[in-house]
């Protein structure tokens, strides 16, 4: 399983496959939370951050696995693989939080509820910005420390 993982083609897959979650989960997040905090916005975006976020979950996964499977070759990274393993749990709860939003204002839910999940969703979707910046900084830490001194 590994294996599968570790290339794409002659490249490693993990510095390919890190740029495509390090981008969607933060734009995704993004635009929930504006969602969140202007009604206009909403209507048209919700839903689309809602995607995005789904769409990142396997991003993520395959970040996290092909981390896994470089590691094997390359050693340990230290702090960024320690980072990382938190990233698909705060993940999976960031596309929870963002459904369960979406689905009380869909079902016009109590405002407490709504409130609720609003504050949520939005410190959750400001965790993950957070850890996926504090990820990559480790990660690019451990990258060219060694290459730049």
């Amino acid at each position: 399983m590994d294996e599968l993982f570790l290339r794409f083609g002659d490249l490693p897959l993990h510095p390919l496959a890190v740029h495509f979650a390090v981008v969607l989960l933060p734009l995704s997040a993004i635009v929930f939370i504006v969602a969140v905090c202007w009604p206009k916005f909403r209507g048209k975006f919700l839903v689309s951050s809602l995607v995005g976020l789904g769409v990142s979950l396997p991003a993520v996964y395959v970040a996290s696995q092909s981390g896994k499977a470089f590691q094997e070759v390359v050693g340990s990274p230290g702090v960024h693989a320690e980072l990382g393993d938190s990233m698909m749990a705060l993940s999976i709860g960031m596309f929870v939080v963002a459904f369960a939003y979406w689905l009380a204002v869909k079902r016009d839910l109590a405002k407490p509820i709504v409130y609720a999940l609003s504050f949520i969703g939005i410190s959750v979707a400001i965790a993950s910005i957070v850890m996926i910046v504090l990820i990559g900084h480790s990660g690019a830490a451990a990258t060219w420390s060694s290459v730049l001194g």
